[in-house]
């Protein structure tokens, strides 16, 4: 492998040789594969001019701010690989709900001017009678077993998803249902090694939206600035803040000053400094 290569490579674990595996020309695949599978992700991308509607259940505003700024930590290969199989789960899943004839439309845009967010719902179906937003997110066993039981229609802010560790996802979908103006909507879950799946129903929920809107105003303020917000005092990316230890900007949101509004410029910077280190 190139220099360079060997380089982005060193923070990757040497994988185990496999049973009966020709130990040297094993590893050398394998870290060929991860390889340029890190080589190929870039540090910061180019910034936004608006924010994701898949982020909508994001609670920190600063987290948010590094998202537009263009701030996109490497990941590993083995979790892209794990993003690769999510996406043929959904594909499958939207092949049996178009055998089944209920499909209406899929990846369906949505925008919202002021705070500016983007988006596509995964399929809209027709059920019940009415159009209804999907969102489908196929999960590992961990986050199956933290699933609570099924439930059928309520106020998106009292699933009991949000009590559980999958609080984006409902944001997300009623995000969904206030950009296509639907008014119900589900989360389909697929066990990653099962294919076990498990639904539950949402109708929109006004308050909700408003207090997701109220957050991204927040955030706009520091996007027309081109600035990253301060740590909301609500959160410690220092201490055992469950939010910040799974939190993909918490390396950097750790050298940048914790109180005051900086410059992207200011960010990028100072994330450059720190890996070089």
């Amino acid at each position: 492998l190139p220099e360079l290569l060997r380089q982005r490579a060193k923070p990757h674990r040497k994988p185990k040789p496999r049973p009966g595996a020709s130990t040297a020309v094993e590893d050398d695949l394998l870290l060929l594969l991860d390889t340029a599978a890190l080589a190929a992700q870039p540090r910061w991308v180019e910034p936004r001019s608006f924010f994701r509607a898949s982020q909508t259940g994001e609670s920190c505003v600063r987290a948010l701010t590094l998202s537009v700024a263009g701030h996109s930590p490497p990941v590993e290969p083995r979790v892209l690989r794990i993003f690769k199989t999510g996406n043929a789960i959904e594909e499958a899943i939207i092949e049996s709900m178009r055998r089944a004839k209920v499909v209406l439309d899929i990846q369906v845009a949505i925008e919202f001017v002021e705070p500016p967010i983007k988006g596509s719902a995964d399929v809209v179906i027709e059920h019940g009678g009415e159009p209804q937003v999907v969102e489908i997110k196929s999960i590992n066993s961990r986050r199956w077993d933290r699933l609570p039981e099924p439930h059928g229609y309520v106020l998106a802010g009292r699933s009991a998803l949000r009590l559980t560790g999958h609080e984006n996802y409902v944001c997300q979908t009623n995000t969904y249902m206030a950009g296509l103006k639907l008014g119900r909507g589900c989360v389909l879950f697929e066990h990653k090694d099962t294919q076990h799946q498990r639904v539950y129903w949402l109708e929109f929920d006004q308050e909700l939206h408003q207090e997701i809107l109220e957050r991204h105003h927040s955030a706009a303020l520091h996007l027309y600035t081109k600035t990253v917000a301060p740590t909301p005092s609500e959160r410690d990316p220092r201490g055992k803040d469950q939010h910040c230890r799974w939190c993909n900007h918490r390396q950097l949101c750790l050298v940048m000053p914790a109180d005051v509004a900086i410059p992207w410029e200011t960010a990028r910077r100072i994330d450059t400094e720190e890996i070089s280190r």
